[in-house]
């Protein structure tokens, strides 16, 4: 008998970008493989009150993405 239970893992192969854009950690502390494409289509939008650490996280993950070959072009509104 098992719980069934799992944390999400994020995708770690088969990706747009070849590789994950970052290695998180969940809260059950797995990593977590993130990447901003499903298939080819590749969004990403953050929405939060002020001061929960929106732009820290948008500019985490665009310093991030600038690692990958050919850098991606990044739409940034503050």
């Amino acid at each position: 008998m098992f719980s069934g239970h799992n944390f999400p893992s994020g995708q770690r192969e088969g990706l747009h970008w070849k590789r994950p854009i970052a290695l998180l950690e969940t809260t059950s502390q797995t990593a977590y493989y993130f990447n901003f494409h499903v298939h080819d289509v590749g969004h990403f939008t953050v929405f939060g009150p002020t001061g929960s650490g929106k732009t820290v996280v948008l500019s985490f993950l665009m310093a991030q993405a600038m690692r990958i070959s050919p850098r991606p072009r990044c739409v940034y509104f503050d």
